[in-house]
């Protein structure tokens, strides 16, 4: 995916992730971003490509200590409810060849603290407790780049819950944390959830 836009074609558009923060860096830069008045301390350690399944790129981040590894496109949840998106990634794969990752982040706000935190997978139930007196097995139904639906004991699914939103699924209350959608052959489709 090319960056946005390359100097080849000025004129692509990008889509509007209405970003609180973004960076470009190069494999092995730093640079901070102060976001509502925290500062993040973004290291790129690492980017990489993968030929398998039609090629993936990653790279690899550390955010004020904490290291995390995110593809192309995906985004990824920090422990305060910040969300990194990596929008582009550049890799020549030649001696002098430039390895660049550019990104987007988005600050949550009335992020609430989390009962139980579940990861699950496509067509994966797990229980979850939560805040309830009685639990459930939760499934997950469906799920793309920007939304799940989940059901509760078997129950009807619920309507779409989009990243980083609460709704109400049976006796449990869910809210997708970050979510993993690989729109390839084989690829993972995996969410994180908070349980309350």
């Amino acid at each position: 995916m090319p960056a946005c836009p390359t100097p080849i074609c000025p004129t692509l558009t990008c889509p509007q992730l209405n970003c609180d923060a973004d960076g470009t860096l190069l494999q092995g830069e730093s640079n901070s971003y102060t976001i509502g008045g925290t500062t993040y301390a973004v290291t790129v350690t690492n980017i990489l490509y993968q030929s398998y399944a039609g090629g993936v790129y990653s790279a690899d981040f550390i955010i004020n200590g904490v290291t995390y590894t995110v593809l192309e496109d995906e985004t990824v949840t920090l422990s305060d409810g910040t969300t990194l998106t990596v929008t582009s990634i550049l890799f020549q794969d030649y001696a002098g060849g430039v390895k660049r990752v550019s990104f987007c982040m988005k600050k949550r706000t009335a992020l609430t603290t989390c009962n139980e935190v579940l990861e699950l997978v496509q067509g994966e139930s797990k229980w979850a407790q939560g805040l309830s007196a009685t639990g459930g097995n939760i499934s997950l139904t469906y799920i793309d780049s920007e939304k799940i639906k989940v059901n509760v004991d078997g129950g009807v699914p619920s309507s779409f819950i989009p990243l980083g939103q609460e709704a109400t699924v049976g006796v449990l209350k869910v809210r997708p944390l970050n979510i993993l959608y690989q729109n390839y052959a084989g690829g993972v489709h995996q969410t994180t959830l908070c349980i309350n």
